[in-house]
């Protein structure tokens, strides 16, 4: 059975290639998003010494970043607002669980004059929004795909805990 017990979401413990597996995104992608400022790293690198770490929420808001802008061809620089919305909504609370079951998560965003308005789900019509156009992401799979990577990643060679700390 499936669990997340002891991953600090907001930690900086990722590093940009750990994000890039969980995220789904390339290098190249990673480097252009960063360098135009449309991404920033949980914890920036300093030059040639350390490189930027990233934490699971963050991870989670490249994900849904890359998803707006691949599948629903969103300009980054629009969807990394959406992208910043959801990564701090109730999406751990619906994915991890003890006892997955069959689960339904429905991101909704409204735009409203120069803003999004975001809410999160169990079904895909909202009363919140019933009388606006709305874009509705079925995301399940792909947050809880997010997060079983970053409990992969830590779990890996060289990391001792399920904290993340390196034992080396």
């Amino acid at each position: 059975m499936w669990k997340i017990t002891a991953l600090d979401y907001s930690a900086a413990q990722f590093t940009s290639p750990d994000a890039r597996l969980a995220a789904g995104i390339s290098e190249a992608t990673e480097a252009k998003w960063r360098h135009r400022g449309i991404i920033t790293a949980t914890r920036p690198g300093r030059g040639g010494r350390g490189g930027h770490l990233y934490s699971a929420l963050k991870i989670f808001e490249l994900k849904v970043l890359n998803m707006l802008v691949e599948e629903v061809t969103i300009p980054p620089s629009e969807a990394t607002q959406i992208a910043q919305l959801t990564a701090n909504g109730k999406w751990k609370s619906l994915v991890i669980r003890e006892r997955p079951a069959p689960l339904d998560v429905f991101l909704i965003f409204s735009r409203n004059q120069d803003c999004w308005a975001y809410e999160m789900a169990r079904e895909s019509v909202s009363g919140s929004f019933k009388n606006s156009a709305s874009l509705v992401l079925a995301a399940a799979r792909e947050l809880t795909a997010v997060s079983k990577e970053c409990w992969k990643i830590l779990n890996g060679p060289g990391r001792g805990t399920a904290t993340g700390k390196d034992t080396a």
